[in-house]
Order: C-alpha cells, then sequence, then structure tokens
C-alpha cells in the first residue's frame, strides 16, 4: 500500500500516517482508562507525582495530541487550501512519536529522568517535522481565515510548548534554573491547553463542521467571531508570560477572562453554522459541538473559582489546575474527537478503498461505512462518563472515576461499532461482492 493512496483537490494524503496516529491515538484513550480503573488516585492525589505526570502525558501527547497529529495531516492542508508540503515528513513523524511517547510516559511513571529525556527529544523532533510541514504548508497561499490562522497559531504554541518541556528537562539534570518549577509547569501546561490543544480544536471545528453537516457553504461565510475569539484567546497567551512571571493574581484574572472570551468566540461561531443547518444535525455533529460548549463551560467555571483558590494558596492552585485541565482533556476533547470521527473515518477509508475503484465499478456511498445508530450511544455514554469524572475530582471519590472509566470505554466501545464497516474494510480491503455493476 502507497503512502500517497487517498487524494483530494488539495493533493494527496498521507493516509498511512494518518491512521497510524488514529490507531495509537485510540489505544492510548483505551490504556488511560484502564489506568484509571486501576488506579483512581491519579485524577485526585498529588499532581507532580511521577504517575500522574505520565498519565498526564499519555492522554495529552498519546490520545489527543496523536488525534490532532492525524488531524493536522488531513484537515490542515483543506485548511490551507494546499496539498500537503511532504508526504514522507509524516511517515518519519510517526516514528519518532510512538518511541518517545513510550520512553517519555514510562521514564515518567518510574522515575527515570535518561528514559522520560530520551522520550522527550524523540517527541520534540517529530514535533518539529510536523510543524515545519504544516507551516510551509499553510505559507504556499497564506489564507487569512480563522480555521487556518488558529491551526497555524496552534503549531506555533505546540513549538513553545516543546521549548518549555526541553527547559524543563535541562533543569531537572543540571539542577539550575531561575525560574521555579511552579511557575515552568504553569507555562507548560497552559501553552499546552490553550495555545496548542484547545486552538488546534477550535480551528479545526470551524473546518470541519460545514462537512459534518455536507455545507461546504458555511464555510464561505463571514466570522466575525471566530475573528474576534482568535485575537482575544491568543492575547491571553502572550499575556500569560507576564502575568505568570510575576505571580499576579489580577493579571491572572485578565488572561483568565481573555481565554473565556475568546472560547466563547469560537463557539458563537459553531453555534450560527448549526442554526443555519439546523436540518441536517446528526449524532456526530451534536456530540461535536457539546465538547466545544463544555470546554467554554469548564473554563468559565476554572475563571470563577480562581479568586477563591489563590487565596487559600500553592497547594490548592494545583489541585484546581489539575481538575480543570483533567476534565477539559477527558470531557471536551473527547466530545470533539468522537463526533468527528464518526463522520471522517468512513469518508477517509472511502477514499483510501473505494475511490480507486469509482472509474470501473459502481463503488457504494461513503455513509455505507458506518453504523449511524451507534451516535446516540455515543453521546450519552460520554455525557455520563463526564459527569462520574467530574464528581469523582470534586469529592475525591474513586468509585465515581472507576465508574467514569468505564463509561468512556462504552462510549469508546459505541463508537468502534458505529465505524466497525469503515475499519473492516480498511483492514480486509475491497472484495467483488462490495462492488457494483462493472462499468463497460
Amino acid at each position: 500500500m502507497k503512502n500517497t493512496d487517498l487524494t483530494s483537490p488539495q493533493g494527496p494524503y498521507p493516509v498511512l500516517s494518518i491512521m497510524g496516529f488514529a490507531m495509537l491515538g485510540m489505544f492510548s484513550l483505551g490504556l488511560a482508562c484502564a489506568v484509571l480503573l486501576v488506579d483512581p488516585a491519579i485524577l485526585t492525589g498529588d499532581p507532580v507525582r511521577g504517575p500522574v505526570l505520565a498519565f498526564t502525558h499519555m492522554v495529552t501527547l498519546g490520545w489527543i495530541g496523536s488525534m490532532l497529529f492525524a488531524g493536522a495531516y488531513l484537515v490542515g492542508p483543506t485548511l490551507a487550501g494546499n496539498a500537503l508540503w511532504s508526504l514522507r515528513a509524516p511517515l518519519w513523524h510517526l516514528a519518532f512519536h510512538v518511541p518517545g511517547l513510550t520512553l517519555l510516559v514510562v521514564g515518567l511513571w518510574i522515575k527515570s529522568e535518561p528514559a522520560a529525556g530520551v522520550g522527550g527529544g524523540l517527541l520534540c523532533i517529530g514535533l518539529v517535522l510536523l510543524i515545519l510541514n504544516v507551516k510551509i504548508t499553510g505559507n504556499i497561499r497564506s489564507l487569512w481565515t480563522p480555521p487556518h490562522l488558529a491551526f497555524q497559531a496552534a503549531m506555533f504554541w505546540l513549538a513553545v510548548t516543546g521549548a518549555v518541556a526541553l527547559y524543563m528537562l535541562r533543569n531537572r539534570t543540571t539542577n539550575e534554573s531561575p525560574l521555579p518549577a511552579e511557575t515552568l509547569i504553569a507555562f507548560h501546561a497552559h501553552y499546552a491547553l490553550f495555545g496548542f490543544l484547545t486552538q488546534a480544536l477550535l480551528g479545526v471545528s470551524l473546518g470541519m463542521i460545514p462537512r459534518l453537516l455536507d455545507r461546504e457553504d458555511l464555510a464561505d461565510a463571514p466570522q466575525g467571531f471566530a475573528w474576534t475569539g482568535w485575537i482575544l484567546l491568543n492575547a491571553g497567551l502572550v499575556l500569560l508570560f507576564p502575568a505568570t512571571i510575576f505571580a499576579s493574581p489580577p493579571i491572572l484574572l485578565g488572561t483568565g477572562i481573555l481565554f473565556a472570551l475568546g472560547v466563547c468566540g469560537f463557539v458563537n461561531e459553531v453555534l450560527r453554522m448549526l442554526w443555519r443547518a439546523s436540518s441536517t444535525v446528526s449524532w456526530g455533529t451534536i456530540t461535536h459541538a457539546c465538547g466545544v460548549l463544555l470546554l467554554l463551560g469548564i473554563v468559565v467555571g476554572a475563571l470563577i473559582q480562581f479568586p477563591r483558590v489563590t487565596v487559600e494558596g500553592p497547594g490548592e492552585i494545583r489541585v484546581w489546575m489539575q481538575m480543570y485541565i483533567a476534565l477539559a482533556l477527558l470531557g471536551p476533547f473527547a466530545f470533539i474527537i468522537l463526533g468527528s470521527g464518526e463522520r471522517v473515518v468512513p469518508v477517509l477509508v472511502w477514499n483510501l478503498r473505494f475511490r480507486p475503484w469509482q472509474d470501473h465499478a459502481e463503488v457504494p456511498p461513503p455513509i455505507s461505512l458506518r453504523q449511524a445508530g451507534a451516535g446516540g450511544p455515543v453521546f450519552f455514554s460520554l455525557i455520563l462518563a463526564w459527569i462520574y469524572l467530574a464528581i469523582g475530582q470534586i469529592q475525591a471519590r474513586p468509585e465515581a472515576i472507576r465508574l467514569g472509566a468505564i463509561l468512556f470505554l462504552v462510549a469508546f466501545a459505541w463508537y468502534v461499532v458505529g465505524v466497525s464497516p469503515a475499519l473492516l474494510r480498511f483492514l480486509l480491503g475491497v472484495t467483488p461482492r462490495e462492488l457494483g455493476k462493472l462499468h463497460t
């Protein structure tokens, strides 16, 4: 199978890399849920323990990061309106990412700084390949649209996040740092969460919602709310540096307000699209939109709690940060990824397996590669899972966290059922009985 089998108006996609990152992301989600079943205290104990840091990176780089990297290579060219600059770089990225992630997670878990350092270095090499590929692809035409700029900005903040991570590893090795570890952790966590993960997912959402709704015309409409959201969100990210360095609660509060208003701008744009295409909304679209709304709710909730935790001291601030970051990573991002995946995976597999045959025989439409009835169970299982995880963290109840993990696995199982026809065709290929009448 060649790496350029999948094509689009923008050119070929690196299909093997996309599927590789997607499968790694799904595996990481299942592994994270299994870890929560065995040790639910990871979400309620000391947030700077080795297992907690390992679990956090398993979720951010293993689950969400891998899915976003797949999205970068799939949606990035579409947002840029141009073919991907390099089709080989994604395979090299995947080759560095898998061992790097493994070494980083294991190294953090067993407190082996050499293993974690090597893993972090391999991951950074892969990230450099991704950032260069996406940046060069985007700069060919330099489109000025909110989805494209949000995605390009996410790549910049990903580079900043990686640089902070390398600086932290260097400091742990030399035991010399002009900045406290708490400050560096705050930089790393917030640039990763809001600069890269949130901004990339919001940019992808603006690009994906019209395709989920089969309404490409929605992408051409003016997006004033999204422009405002992009400006405010990045202004908050810039302000985060002096706010954290000087540990100024008023400036930190202002930064949080900018984050909330920025996310609100993107949410308004998504809701406008849904309102204009209400007749074609599916469970996948509802799940995706719910994730965007949930992200806004978490940011606002964290903002409301901020004045209280700053009074109670650094220990309470660490717990507060762990709580809202975990609720964001295991809630909105799961909704957005699984909601989009209901449509993306069948289309991806159809282009890979059936498009080469469409000039020779009648082929089924992409919708035939999914089970429409699975969308509802995925949505409701995710809602219940997130509620139980929230209860477990807020009230420090391990049994609630375990139940939430089980429900996440149930949602994931239903998602697999929903895309199972596509997965079967991806693994087994196309046989003559899947094809219709041959063209003469």
